[in-house]
């Protein structure tokens, strides 16, 4: 379960039930840039430090020093909202134009159909966005905490 995109931070606050605040005291704020969970963390880079819930696997108190690890399912969602729903709405785009089989003007076909597809990747882009701003709300669901 190691590995190296795993951030270090100081637990500041138990929110609730096996829910813990972090100071993430990142070293390299450039680093965030990079990776792929900053979809659902949100991290302000303008910032010193940024803060994340998480889930306390590991018991931890306040002011203990934690690891900070993403959830085995991460990754995979995240490479779905960020690839398969535009995948998804282009070809849904395309199903569309061909089903209504529409002649613009003298448009070729051909055209028409890719043209709905890319208004489909759009879409499809922004229900995936739109789900990453409500994944974003529980982060503490995605990433968890072991002692360092």
């Amino acid at each position: 379960m190691e590995n190296n995109n795993n951030e270090l931070g100081i637990v500041t606050n138990i929110l609730g039930k096996n829910i813990v605040l972090i100071k993430v005291d990142s070293v390299d704020k450039s680093s965030c840039k990079h990776c792929q969970s900053r979809i659902i963390c949100k991290p302000n880079l303008n910032e010193d430090a940024h803060y994340i819930k998480a889930t306390n696997s590991a018991n931890s108190k306040i002011g203990d020093k934690v690891k900070i690890i993403k959830k085995k399912d991460l990754m995979l969602k995240i490479s779905f909202l960020q690839y398969g729903f535009p995948l998804i709405g282009f070809l849904f785009g395309m199903f569309v134009s061909y089903f209504l089989n529409w002649t613009i003007f003298n448009i070729p076909l051909e055209l028409i159909h890719f043209i709905f597809a890319i208004v489909g990747v759009g879409f499809g882009g922004y229900i995936g966005r739109l789900y990453a701003n409500y994944l974003s709300k529980n982060p503490e669901k995605y990433f968890e905490i072991i002692k360092n």
